[in-house]
């Protein structure tokens, strides 16, 4: 089975590249928004990855 952990992280490293590639085609306005909104998932993500580690700990 796979770890809900490393489920999340791969989320985030998708969400990662997908504004990387975003970032690269839209103006700078855009990639601003893009990198603002893939920060925003990434630290939904560690608190999110944060609470699995506590529930497996349990």
């Amino acid at each position: 089975m796979i770890e809900p952990r490393s489920l999340v992280r791969g989320a985030v490293w998708s969400a990662i590249d997908l504004s990387r590639s975003a970032g690269k085609m839209a103006s700078t306005e855009k990639h601003h928004q893009a990198r603002r909104g893939s920060l925003i998932l990434c630290t939904k993500a560690m608190i999110f990855e944060g609470q699995v580690g506590r529930w497996s700990q349990a």
